[in-house]
């Protein structure tokens, strides 16, 4: 406490670590629930992995979804920006500025600071990709429910192809059969050219904070009128459920 107290980068290491936890809190807030949320894990990990924008060049993360990021190279130093470039948060940035204008701190203690929260920030990183669930195929496939991708389709093709893989995922490991293989992919074909025209609408205004996915689907969408795509459906937040409570314990 002593050596903190007279430390003039507390603050600044006090708003750094702020500045991490606000990227990671809403998160983990967000997913310590029972609702099937893991249909939506891998667009919410986006905002989680926007902490390598901290460190790694615009040019080379512009425009990559969260699975390409976590591919980029933290270890090639062409692909990563320089110490004073690197963005720890706003109010970590203005409070080192001010101290070396008060020259309350040396050039290499400034240089010393800097490279330390660049190689925390690797290191979270690192930590975030070894830990991540997107790994997983079945949590990259069980994406294609979100409500609104599905109503952002134009033809709808993607979707019908990505259901087709989590339909063969869900074969290898014995939980279909071929022949509800067979009627599930029917189903959702006729769901996606006859009820898109009537649904997309529904779809689109789907809010996760506002109702919960099972209930929206089977209270809303009344997605029970397709006994295979319904039967999917529900090993789908079956297991959604099971991996919230898993990452709890």
């Amino acid at each position: 406490m002593k050596v903190a107290v007279h430390d003039e980068l507390t603050l600044s290491k006090l708003s750094f670590f702020s500045y991490i936890a606000s990227l990671m809190e809403p998160y983990s807030r967000k997913y310590q629930c029972d609702k099937p949320l893991l249909i939506f894990v891998l667009k919410d990990l986006k905002d989680v992995f926007g902490l390598v924008r901290a460190i790694v060049k615009e040019i080379v993360i512009d425009g990559k979804i969260v699975k390409q990021l976590m591919e980029v190279g933290l270890d090639k130093s062409e692909n990563m920006l320089s110490l004073k470039e690197m963005n720890f948060g706003f109010a970590t940035d203005a409070l080192l500025k001010e101290l070396r204008k008060k020259d309350a701190v040396t050039a290499k203690q400034f240089k010393e600071f800097r490279e330390e929260a660049g190689m925390f920030v690797v290191a979270t990183l690192r930590k975030l990709i070894k830990k991540s669930p997107l790994s997983s195929s079945f949590i990259c496939l069980a994406a294609i429910f979100n409500p609104v991708t599905i109503s952002q389709e134009s033809s709808g093709k993607s979707i019908v192809k990505g259901f087709k893989l989590l339909l063969k995922l869900f074969l290898d490991y014995n939980i279909l059969s071929v022949f509800q293989y067979d009627g599930a992919a029917q189903e959702f074909q006729i769901f996606m050219d006859e009820d898109m025209k009537t649904k997309q609408v529904v779809l689109a205004s789907f809010d996760k904070e506002t109702i919960r996915l099972d209930h929206f689907y089977f209270k809303v969408v009344m997605i029970g009128r397709y006994e295979m795509l319904s039967f999917i459906l529900k090993i789908i937040f079956c297991l959604s459920w099971m991996c919230m409570c898993g990452a709890r314990i």
